[in-house]
């Protein structure tokens, strides 16, 4: 065992020897250790750094993800409404068209009720004229003797409750040449 004692211290002082640098030498030495800690330290900061901007990256790739999606729901929605206003106008127009139609009918109406009122009117001053020169002109139902339902009322001969038959039989032109 004193051999290998031997062995070992006299390795362990050409180690030591070894070690023992002039001063330049170990100066240098000195500094690129004190680089490379400071490289080191560099190196796990920007490490650091490049793991951080690579979650800002992840969460920046996700919100765009949501985004996108939230666009493309909001596009399938407008195209939705777009559609769903499409037709309602359409119905409105469809609905406007119907209602012109529907006032023209009754303006037309209304100016064939109205010519035929100035028909009846024209019809009514002729044989009141006629009338005039063989029979006193009768100016109300009273006069005549008519009265309504309730027994009592004069008749209303523009009233929608009037038998016109009876009147305009009473008064056809074949009736009074008769008379």
């Amino acid at each position: 065992m004193g051999e290998l004692h031997q062995k070992y211290q006299q390795r362990l002082s050409e180690m030591n020897f070894s070690h023992n640098f002039p001063p330049q030498l170990q100066m240098c030495l000195d500094s690129c250790k004190a680089e490379c800690q400071s490289l080191r330290l560099q190196l796990q900061e920007k490490a650091l750094a490049f793991d951080e901007a690579n979650n800002q990256l992840a969460a920046m790739k996700s919100q765009l993800k949501l985004q996108e999606n939230n666009n493309t729901e909001l596009k399938n929605q407008l195209e939705a409404s777009q559609t769903l206003h499409i037709e309602h106008i359409r119905k409105l127009e469809e609905r406007h068209k119907f209602e012109m139609k529907s006032q023209q009918n009754l303006q037309f109406r209304i100016l064939e009720l109205q010519s035929e009122i100035e028909m009846l009117k024209n019809q009514s001053l002729g044989k009141a004229t006629m009338k005039s020169h063989s029979v006193p002109v009768v100016t109300s139902a009273t006069d005549v003797g008519e009265t309504s339902v309730c027994g009592s009322l004069p008749v209303d001969h523009w009233s929608p409750l009037h038998d016109h038959s009876s009147s305009q039989s009473q008064d056809s032109p074949a009736n009074s040449t008769q008379k």
